[in-house]
């Protein structure tokens, strides 16, 4: 009689817990707290017992755009006449378990999208996140990215490859950059990256899950934080000649 085979080994849970460094933004004094991670926000706890909310609407990611670069986060809400409260978590995992906490939250997508779906789309609108702050146009960019995966285009995006290229970007991207292969350079490697390459604000998010509808394919930006948008290359080089030349 065949033996019967032994059950899988049970999987670690996630981690949800990271030790983190608080800085008030009232002085230069930092202080060592663990934050736990909840789909609507960060749970920060102390110590000596004290303990904070952060809601996930009130946090801005302002550092740790590439990687192996420590990622910083700053507390928004009611702190508009001083330096905001801030948190420094070294461990770049961070990022990944973030974003998987927020795949979990109901406006990210709908009960039907599978979970290598959610998670194509939190990459998505992470790149859509770094490429503009403009929030009328989230939804076109997100568009263009659709529109060139679906024809098997390369996304050819710079945020990509400035957080592959970690400490090595200094500020310019050169053309040796654009060719140097790493699985975050959209310009050699067809596809989403494997992992998102920031924290995608709500909006963000909202417009990977509804990308706006015109068939554009190009943008380049105008050089007053707006975007031309192009559905052809002809009409792109025009714009690049235009604004950027």
């Amino acid at each position: 009689m065949p033996s019967t085979p032994p059950p899988p080994p049970p999987q670690a849970a996630p981690q949800t817990s990271w030790p983190a460094i608080y800085y008030d933004g009232k002085s230069s004094a930092r202080q060592s707290v663990t934050i736990h991670l909840q789909p609507s926000g960060l749970d920060l706890l102390w110590p000596n017992g004290t303990r904070a909310w952060w809601p996930s609407r009130e946090i801005r990611q302002t550092q740790g755009t590439y990687a192996n670069e420590p990622i910083r986060l700053e507390h928004t809400a009611g702190r508009l006449e001083a330096m905001p409260e801030t948190l420094v978590i070294e461990d770049p995992a961070f990022l990944a378990a973030l974003t998987r906490v927020v795949r979990e939250q109901p406006h990210v997508a709908s009960q039907t999208m599978s979970p290598s779906r959610h998670f194509q789309r939190i990459i998505l609108a992470a790149i859509v996140e770094k490429e503009t702050g403009q929030a009328s146009e989230r939804g076109m960019i997100a568009g263009v990215f659709v529109n060139r995966l679906r024809l098997g285009m390369l996304l050819q995006t710079d945020p990509t490859v400035i957080y592959g290229m970690g400490n090595l970007y200094q500020g310019k991207i050169r053309k040796r950059d654009l060719e140097r292969d790493t699985p975050y350079n959209t310009y050699t490697r067809a596809g989403l990256p494997p992992t998102p390459i920031a924290l995608p604000s709500k909006e963000s998010l909202q417009a990977a899950l509804a990308p706006a509808p015109p068939k554009a394919l190009y943008f380049v930006a105008r050089g007053d934080g707006s975007r031309q948008f192009s559905t052809t290359l002809q009409e792109h080089n025009r714009a690049v000649n235009q604004y950027q030349r």
